[in-house]
């Protein structure tokens, strides 16, 4: 953001709004601290940054202490469980949330105030950059035009760019009941469509301020595809008609394939046939041999 228009915005009501970054960590002893620098060094700071410690055995909560983060040691739960408690004992009014092995680029919270200044809307948010643990950057996730994203194109459009993506009011948050416990995967699609369904288009916003870190040991990152989750997900989503949930459920195997090696792929690739028709069910196959010659090439 340049100087002229954080000036601008450092007059207007929404830089006055309280920011709360709030962390689930599970296990992340190695990489919570830069997530939590990430989130120190924006050139407009946050107000507050909580981690919701998630049951961790190793030293997460120790780490994020030193780092300076509000921490809250829980029971083991599930992310969806971590978010809902940071959510409760934060005292922002947006909040911002950031995966334990993800990280911003410093204009994060000053493009995303930016954009909540225009218009209100469900949830603001950025495309993700995938990040592999070597440094390397792939593909970006939830990449498009600036502009509104309405609910239908998250079933239909594969528009969704994680949970470190994406910033939402308190009222927002807690109207729509924050994140569906009962989701251990999914937890971050589900909130951004119910969320747009009840309070309007999310808005997507350009550049890229978020990396995502793609690594074995993070659940959204598992090779298999879990059923339940699909069907809890669709379950709380009546309005959706059977074609939308049809599409979403291939579209969720066909983002599977494409982070699976070959052939271990070929099941999710399978289920999701009803889309043979389009360029990337085969593109996503092509993508899962690459994958599988990439692993092939670290274990010679």
């Amino acid at each position: 953001m340049s100087l002229h228009s954080w000036a601008n915005l450092a007059y207007s009501s929404v830089a006055y709004m309280k920011v709360s970054v709030l962390i689930p960590a599970y296990n992340a002893e190695k990489t919570i601290e830069h997530a939590i620098r990430s989130a120190q060094n924006q050139s407009r700071p946050p107000d507050e940054i909580i981690v919701a410690n998630d049951g961790s055995a190793d030293g997460t909560s120790a780490c994020a202490g030193r780092a300076g983060a509000t921490v809250l040691d829980l029971p083991r739960g599930n992310g969806s469980i971590a978010r809902n408690q940071a959510a409760k004992q934060a005292s922002g009014d947006l909040f911002f949330f950031l995966d334990a092995d993800d990280w911003w680029l410093e204009d994060k919270i000053a493009n995303h105030l930016a954009a909540w200044e225009q218009a209100t809307r469900s949830t603001v948010f950025d495309p993700s950059i995938r990040v592999s643990l070597a440094g390397n950057e792939g593909s970006t996730m939830g990449r498009g035009p600036d502009g509104d994203v309405p609910w239908q194109d998250f079933l239909e459009r594969r528009n969704w760019a994680g949970g470190s993506s994406f910033s939402v009011t308190r009222a927002n948050y807690f109207g729509i009941g924050g994140f569906n416990e009962s989701l251990k995967r999914l937890q971050d699609v589900d909130f951004l469509v119910r969320c747009a369904e009840r309070f309007g288009p999310a808005r997507r916003i350009n550049p890229s301020c978020t990396k995502y870190l793609v690594s074995a040991s993070g659940v959204s990152r598992s090779t298999r595809v879990d059923d339940d989750a699909i069907r809890t997900a669709l379950a709380g989503w009546p309005f959706a008609s059977a074609r939308q949930k049809a599409k979403f459920r291939s579209l969720i195997y066909i983002c599977f394939v494409d982070v699976t090696p070959f052939p271990q792929s070929l099941s999710s690739w399978w289920e999701a046939r009803s889309r043979w028709y389009e360029p990337r069910f085969w593109q996503a196959l092509i993508r899962s041999i690459k994958v599988s010659q990439a692993v092939s090439r670290q274990q010679s």
